[in-house]
């Protein structure tokens, strides 16, 4: 499962014993509320990078993060905050809290929010 075309909700893909591929693309009327964490693919830190999510004290999971990869995704059942926490090697541990209004992707060892 991975947000496979970039419209903030989970999608499946499959691939069969024969070799099939299978795609599952899930539709939503209004956005999703998700919030996705990735690495930048510059000079900074390369990964694995394990990034949790939080939704106040409640956890959303943990996903490994690594630069022009795999990405973290973590969804919402409402709109608010919700709060993402990650380590860098021999760092302390950091945390960037968005609020999720509609579908937000952060780049981790970037200063900026897209």
């Amino acid at each position: 499962m991975a947000d496979l075309d970039g419209d903030g909700a989970q999608d499946l893909a499959m691939v069969t014993k024969d070799g099939d591929v299978w795609a599952v693309f899930r539709e939503r009327d209004d956005p999703p509320l998700a919030a996705r964490a990735a690495l930048g693919l510059g000079k900074g830190f390369p990964g694995p990078l394990t990034v949790t999510g939080w939704d106040g004290k409640t956890p959303l999971g943990a996903w490994n993060v690594v630069a022009g990869t795999s990405e973290a995704f973590f969804g919402k059942l409402s709109k608010g905050p919700l709060t993402l926490k990650w380590r860098m090697p021999g760092g302390r541990e950091q945390s960037r809290t968005v609020v999720v209004l509609r579908p937000v992707r952060v780049v981790l060892n970037e200063a900026r929010q897209r």
